[in-house]
């Protein structure tokens, strides 16, 4: 656990440098280091074809804004990039890092998760996603993205009840998710009842939490 110690991207760096010798790291967490887009691009470009890790932290303090994706598409190419190709990683983190203020941003993700076979986990909490993202997102599921994935956390978002009929369609489309949380977004009284309705129909589905 390396989180809140200020490594910035330089820091960063070295321990990206470090990981593509790594044989025994299985869990990491660099969550509230000041990053940037180079950063991140330096993690994803080290762990594109690592064997070892399963768990990545790379979340952001929501109240100081210290991990974001820009200024560029650069980190979000070498995420989609590194979603592809890696299929050890089952769980991801990638909260309040602003993937949806940064156009084309969430778009590479989307390219990443259609390529994705091994996650079982993605938090993608505080990061602005609307309902046109999400349409994306779900689509790339229904392509045979992350066909294992167990838990989607798309928390303090920003979907509405319009966005939760697309997440409800999708639901359909992902007989492997046992929790969904999307809690913290403005859902309304009509996108609860689309979603509890969707949820009934899914049986797999174990947990699904729409409020704190």
């Amino acid at each position: 656990d390396l989180s809140e110690n200020h490594l910035g991207d330089y820091g960063t760096g070295l321990i990206a440098r470090a990981l593509q010798e790594n044989n025994c790291v299985t869990s990491l967490n660099l969550s509230s280091n000041d990053m940037t887009g180079e950063g991140f691009a330096s993690v994803f470009h080290s762990l594109s074809h690592n064997k070892h890790l399963s768990s990545l932290l790379l979340n952001a303090s929501k109240a100081h804004h210290d991990m974001f994706f820009g200024p560029d598409l650069a980190a979000a190419g070498a995420l989609a990039s590194f979603l592809s190709y890696n299929h050890t990683l089952t769980s991801l983190s990638l909260c309040n890092c602003g993937l949806s203020e940064l156009e084309g941003a969430f778009a590479c993700l989307v390219q990443g998760i259609t390529n994705n076979k091994g996650l079982l986990q993605l938090d993608l909490s505080g990061n602005s996603i609307r309902a046109k993202d999400i349409v994306g997102f779900l689509q790339a599921l229904k392509q045979g993205g992350c066909p294992g994935l167990e838990a989607l956390i798309l928390k303090n978002n920003r979907l509405n009840s319009i966005g939760c009929v697309r997440v409800g369609e999708g639901l359909k489309h992902c007989s492997s998710l046992l929790r969904l949380d999307l809690s913290k977004n403005n859902i309304r009284a009509a996108g609860f009842a689309v979603l509890t309705h969707y949820a009934s129909d899914a049986q797999f589905l174990a947990k699904l939490v729409l409020d704190d």
